[in-house]
C-alpha cells in the first residue's frame, strides 16, 4: 500500500508508503536486538537470539512468541487479512499506529497450492472484482503502556481503539502481466518515504531506514535496474 520510494528525499515526500505486516507486534525491542538477531540469522542460529543465555530471566520469550505468532498465520488471500504497522509514526504532534482491515470477508480462494499461489489468488480475485480495506489509526494515549521505543509491546485497543480514517479501494484489474511484473521489480518501498507530518518514530524505524535502502540497492543492482521511481505502465 503506497507509492514507490525514490532513491533520495526520504522524509519530505509528496506521497507516503505504509509498510504493514500481518502481526500486531514487532519481534525486536530495539536497534541493538535487531542487529543481534540479524547476526544470529546469518549464522544459522536464530534460536540462540531468543534462548541463548544461560540465565532464563534473560530469555527473550515475548519476542519469540511474537515471531512464532507471525509465522504460524497461514495466509490464504493477501486481500482478505488484516495488517498492522507494528511500529509508530507521527500524526502531527501525536504518535499513532496504523492498521488496515478488509471491509468484507474474502471469498474462499480458488487456488490453494503452488509456490506462487498468493499471486494467483490475487490475480483471480481482482480479475472479476475489486477489494477494499478500512485504513485505521490508533492514537497513543498512555506513553508508559503504549511506548514508542518498544514495538514488541502491543498497544491495547481497549485503551485506544483503532478509528477508521479512510477506505482504500483496489479496483478490478489484470495485473499479472510481464509489463506489470517488470514494474513491480522496479519498485522500492521504505518506512521513510513519508510526508513530513508522518515521520516514523522509534529506534526500530530508525534502523529500518538504512536496511531498506541497502536491500533496495542490492535488488536493483542484481536486476540491472536504476534505483528510481519507474513510470506507471497503466498510464495513471
Amino acid at each position: 500500500m503506497g507509492a514507490p520510494a525514490s532513491a533520495s528525499g526520504e522524509g519530505d515526500e509528496q506521497a507516503q508508503d505504509f509498510i504493514l505486516g500481518n502481526s500486531r507486534a514487532f519481534f525486536c525491542r530495539d536497534a541493538a536486538d535487531y542487529l543481534e538477531l540479524s547476526t544470529a540469522v546469518a549464522d544459522g542460529r536464530t534460536l540462540r537470539f531468543f534462548l541463548g543465555s544461560w540465565a532464563p530471566w534473560r530469555w527473550r520469550l515475548r519476542e519469540l512468541w511474537t515471531m512464532l505468532n507471525a509465522i504460524r498465520h497461514h495466509v490464504d488471500d493477501p486481500l482478505g487479512i488484516r495488517y498492522w504497522s507494528q511500529t509508530p509514526y507521527r500524526l502531527g504532534p501525536h504518535a499513532v499506529k496504523y492498521s488496515a482491515r478488509p471491509t468484507a470477508p474474502a471469498p474462499p480462494p480458488a487456488v490453494t497450492e503452488g509456490p506462487d499461489r498468493l499471486r494467483r489468488v490475487m490475480a483471480d480475485r481482482l480479475r472479476t472484482g475489486g477489494a477494499s480495506f478500512d485504513f485505521m489509526v490508533q492514537l497513543q494515549v498512555d506513553p508508559r503502556r503504549m511506548p514508542v521505543e518498544d514495538p514488541t509491546i502491543v498497544w491495547r485497543e481497549r485503551r485506544s481503539p483503532f478509528r477508521t480514517v479512510a477506505t482504500c479501494r483496489i479496483p478490478a484489474q489484470t495485473f499479472d502481466t510481464p509489463e506489470r511484473r517488470r514494474f513491480d521489480e522496479a519498485l522500492s518501498f521504505s518506512p521513510w518515504h513519508v510526508l513530513p507530518e508522518h515521520l516514523p518514530l522509534g529506534g526500530i524505524n530508525r534502523v529500518r531506514k538504512p536496511t531498506y535502502q541497502a536491500i533496495s540497492r542490492m535488488r536493483h543492482e542484481r536486476n540491472d535496474q536504476p534505483e528510481a521511481r519507474p513510470p506507471d505502465p497503466t498510464g495513471r
